[in-house]
């Protein structure tokens, strides 16, 4: 710890996404409320005790159960304050890039983030999956060719492979009527990019 700190403060998933969810606030939480902040499990408590251990974050005792805040004295805290408001920059930024582009465009109603991504459980592996819904059939293949050429910009400048879906409106509402379970999923976890939600285009 003493000469590789981050290797133990940012050493796996769990402490990552604990930290992600703690430095923001100015509030102590439950150790169950801070997993559920988090999106972990319970287990994540014996996290949470060697974050504390490790003085990054601050462990209080009240009412028979440890509550956990941000240590702010801590040396490294900055460090951690900045990577966390970097990484919202980076998010925001690839959904910048794609709304100003679909935008521009003219003849999209609506762009959806949806899968692995949405739901903040992507891996190194896993393409940022995108529906695009136009207005007419005509624009799919105008939209695909947007996309194409934006695809090479987030992938070179954050890393990111695109992988687009794009359908009509009409497609949308007729795949909703006979309950594909692929609008289902998009409804469950949907980021919105640009345009209505996925219900209020569906009327469900």
């Amino acid at each position: 710890m003493l000469l590789n700190p981050l290797d133990h403060l940012l050493g796996t998933r769990t402490k990552v996404r604990l930290l992600r969810a703690l430095v923001p606030l100015d509030r102590p939480v439950s150790g169950r409320e801070a997993a559920r902040l988090a999106g972990v499990s319970r287990i994540a408590l014996k996290t949470l005790e060697d974050l504390g251990s490790a003085g990054i974050l601050n462990q209080t005792e009240a009412t028979g159960q440890h509550l956990y805040t941000f240590n702010r004295q801590h040396s490294l805290a900055p460090v951690f304050e900045e990577l966390f408001k970097e990484e919202r920059r980076f998010t925001a930024a690839i959904f910048d890039r794609l709304r100003q582009a679909l935008e521009a465009n003219g003849s999209v109603e609506s762009a959806i983030v949806f899968g692995s991504t949405a739901r903040g459980e992507a891996g190194p592996e896993s393409d940022l999956d995108l529906l695009v819904i136009v207005r007419q059939q005509e624009a799919r293949e105008d939209v695909h060719l947007v996309l194409t050429h934006l695809s090479a910009g987030l992938s070179s400048d954050f890393g990111v492979r695109l992988s687009p879906v794009v359908i009509t409106l009409e497609q949308l509402r007729k795949q909703s009527e006979e309950g594909d379970p692929f609008i289902d999923e998009v409804r469950r976890d949907a980021r919105r990019i640009m345009g209505p939600a996925t219900p209020e285009l569906t009327g469900g």
